[in-house]
């Protein structure tokens, strides 16, 4: 087991790949707990409310529809409401407004994915880049004393493999934790398309059917 101790050895050139690979792992540990969390309400809240919601979209007016669609708070509510506020300008513009509020939807459900693709993607360059630090500090050292040994490299070296360990222990929770969080995102959108095209023809119905009223 390594000995962190020999990175007080390093200096201030330490901090330059630590600090950020610490802030790297809240960071992730941030995303991975809000994500879960967010994600996991979300998709309760959908299954939950749906029946409700196709029940007042198939019986009630238009703007009886527009009121229940703006206060209900799951994820398809949105982007039925978008296409419903579309109605009276024919289906295509129903379609439209729907697929454009589909889109919104799915971005807020990926949101602050990114964070965890940037730590994924950066966090070994960063251990790389301490590791290339340790390794010039070990050969520093032969220079300055003129001659080698492992009590002469170890802490550079040391210091290189954790840097290397951390960054690499940093990145993967985080890739795996994107991989599954794209998952998530797709399960849950495409469960709110299927929702918002099964209530699609009773939107575009709606505005027909109120007019003959």
């Amino acid at each position: 087991m390594f000995n962190l101790g020999v990175l007080s050895e390093g200096g201030p050139l330490v901090l330059v790949y630590m600090l950020p690979l610490v802030v790297y792992s809240i960071l992730s540990v941030a995303v991975i707990l809000e994500r879960t969390y967010t994600l996991r309400r979300l998709r309760r809240i959908e299954e939950e409310e749906y029946p409700r919601l196709r029940e007042g979209v198939r019986n009630g007016t238009r703007d009886e529809v527009l009121q229940d669609l703006e206060a209900n708070p799951a994820p398809v509510a949105p982007v039925l409401r978008a296409g419903a506020e579309r109605s009276e300008f024919g289906a295509e513009q129903v379609k439209e407004g729907i697929a454009q509020a589909l889109a919104l939807q799915t971005a807020g459900f990926s949101r602050y994915l990114g964070i965890l693709a940037t730590v994924g993607s950066t966090a070994p360059f960063i251990g790389l880049f301490g590791t290339v630090l340790g390794i010039l500090r070990a050969f520093n050292k032969i220079a300055q004393q003129g001659f080698g040994g492992p009590s002469v490299v170890a802490g550079g070296i040391a210091e290189a493999l954790i840097a290397t360990a951390f960054g690499l222990g940093v990145a993967i929770p985080a890739v795996i934790a994107y991989n599954i969080f794209v998952g998530k995102v797709n399960d849950l959108t495409l469960l709110v398309g299927s929702h918002a095209s099964d209530l699609t023809p009773y939107i575009m119905q709606r505005e027909t059917i109120d007019a003959g009223a």
